[in-house]
């Protein structure tokens, strides 16, 4: 049987896709100077261009609870240029993980890399891309 991974104590944080996105610079000065989020109380940061999303991975879970209870929602973000954003924040332990494989030889049928990479998950979709496949499970 397969083993799910799942987030834990990770918040994501959506951009509106139809407003301006917001650059790395833009959105680590959001975490600090809006949300008031300290460098110790995280452990990664994790920019998802293509779901136009931030995770941000606490280092423990009443970190977590803390910053979860305060910005569960929908805000706005002001970007460095002026304009702004539109960001929801949701807990993100049932989200999907997307994962690009590089070099893989465009002669590998989609059963074979879905069936390889079952264990991380169900495989929702595997796009073929210029020689990159992106590959989303859940």
């Amino acid at each position: 049987m397969a083993t799910k991974i799942v987030r834990q104590h990770t918040l994501r944080a959506t951009f509106d896709k139809e407003q301006q996105r917001p650059t790395a610079l833009d959105v680590h000065r959001w975490i600090d100077e809006v949300l008031k989020i300290k460098d110790e109380e995280l452990q990664t940061i994790q920019l998802v261009g293509k779901q136009n999303a931030a995770y941000l991975k606490f280092t423990s879970s009443a970190n977590y609870e803390r910053y979860v209870q305060r910005h569960t929602g929908t805000s706005v973000v002001e970007l460095l240029n002026g304009a702004t954003t539109t960001v929801t924040i949701t807990p993100a332990e049932d989200d999907y993980v997307s994962v690009r494989v590089l070099n893989i030889p465009p002669e590998v049928p989609n059963d074979r890399i879905r069936n390889t990479l079952q264990h991380f998950g169900k495989v929702l979709q595997i796009e073929n891309e210029n020689g990159l496949i992106d590959i989303v499970t859940k």
